[in-house]
């Protein structure tokens, strides 16, 4: 925020309403500490004389524009794990060189975080045209309000025409923010895009209407066309042998603030057999289990395979299993080498999150359910005869579809 000093009355009713105390006096006038400022707006609706304005809402109006002429290229938020590359944002370059084998647009990119000059030389590898990296000591993960601001901030410089990121929980918040701040829409959980064959403006399908529907989604209007991609939804790109992008280092030529959040305490969660990233396996139930009592069947049965365990929605609304054993349209996309589905009905919101899996083995007693449809092979019965058998098998045999 800042104040045209030749406009202001001195009438002190934005330092009345600032919350956060970053409006002052000095020698007769008043000032706005940009340190402390955390530019919610509310003393330049309350100037009378419009004598305060908003830096960065300029800047963003210099992204909005319907025909998108002033606007140029894919950009993506990569997001890194523990500093190491991570597997979401390897996914989002993947879709990114997709739209660019369609199209002629350079592909950009945006990395923050502590300890990033390397990581940035690692991603400037898998194909990424320019990587615009801030290296900043002290950010924590959660400094979510930080992010936007110099995502908002390196878009407004960069105006790119699309902006992909990843769709892990993180992810998705910051870039609502970022959206929201630039004025423009965002598309969220897709699990594809591709440019329209006239226009060249991005389409991307996501689910729409509780998952009864492919919704395919065009966003003519304004710049840029924001989307997050559903985690597992796109190959990971690979690394192209010789290729190394151009690295801009802009740590210090961006606005610089204190994080409104502060972290007090952090407490890992263990999850149980529910990380699907490296699964060939993966073992899931639905509420056709029963109970969750009966989980220690499903539970054995994928210990003996070394499989992973997912779950359905309502598994998960039902408290049997929590949110990170999730599969389907509100939870994580797999496609590992063998899915077998207990008690899964194979209703159209789940199928979306595990229908690339190269072989589906289901279990259920109704013979009519849906999930018969995608299985390579069926078994129909009643889970607590047939799981504990297959089980017994897997340990006689000391079966494992480990790869």
């Amino acid at each position: 925020m800042k104040i045209i000093q030749s406009k202001c009355s001195y009438c002190l009713k934005c330092k009345a309403v600032c919350l956060f105390e970053a409006v002052t006096v000095s020698d007769g006038r008043v000032i706005i500490d940009e340190s402390v400022c955390f530019q919610c707006g509310v003393c330049k609706d309350t100037c009378p004389m419009e004598a305060i304005f908003n830096e960065q809402d300029e800047q963003d109006a210099g992204m909005q524009t319907s025909s998108g002429q002033e606007c140029k290229g894919i950009c993506l938020y990569l997001e890194s794990r523990d500093d190491k590359l991570s597997l979401s944002a390897l996914q989002v370059i993947g879709a990114a060189r997709r739209l660019q084998a369609q199209s002629d647009l350079k592909i950009y990119a945006i990395l923050i975080g502590e300890h990033t000059h390397e990581l940035a030389s690692e991603f400037a590898r898998y194909g990424v045209d320019e990587l615009w990296f801030v290296e900043q000591q002290g950010i924590g993960y959660y400094a979510e309000d930080l992010r936007i601001q110099w995502i908002a901030e390196l878009l407004g410089i960069m105006k790119p025409e699309i902006v992909l990121a990843g769709g892990l929980r993180h992810a998705r918040s910051i870039m609502a923010g970022v959206a929201a701040r630039l004025h423009t829409g965002l598309c969220a959980d897709c699990i594809d895009v591709h440019l329209d064959s006239v226009q060249g403006t991005l389409v991307a399908t996501r689910t729409a209407f509780g998952g009864s529907v492919m919704a395919s989604i065009h966003m003519p209007q304004h710049r840029p066309q924001m989307a997050t991609l559903k985690e597992g939804a796109f190959e990971p790109a690979e690394q192209i042998e010789g290729f190394c992008g151009q690295l801009k280092n802009w740590s210090g030529h961006i606005s610089t603030s204190q994080s409104f959040y502060e972290v007090l305490e952090v407490r890992k969660i263990e999850r149980w057999l529910s990380d699907f990233t490296d699964s060939d396996v993966i073992v899931a139930v639905g509420r056709g289990i029963g109970k969750a009592e009966n989980l220690p069947i499903i539970l054995s049965l994928a210990e003996a395979l070394g499989a992973k365990v997912g779950a359905t929605r309502a598994v998960v609304e039902a408290g049997w299993l929590d949110v990170s054993h999730q599969i389907g349209q509100s939870g994580k996309v797999v496609k590992p080498r063998v899915y077998i589905a207990c008690g899964i009905s194979g209703a159209l919101q789940h199928i979306v999150g595990m229908e690339k899996s190269a072989t589906v083995i289901a279990i259920n007693t109704d013979r009519n359910a849906p999930i018969f449809q995608y299985a390579s092979y069926g078994f129909v019965g009643e889970l607590e005869k047939i799981i504990p058998r297959i089980t017994e098998y897997v340990k006689g045999k000391s079966l494992t579809l480990k790869s």
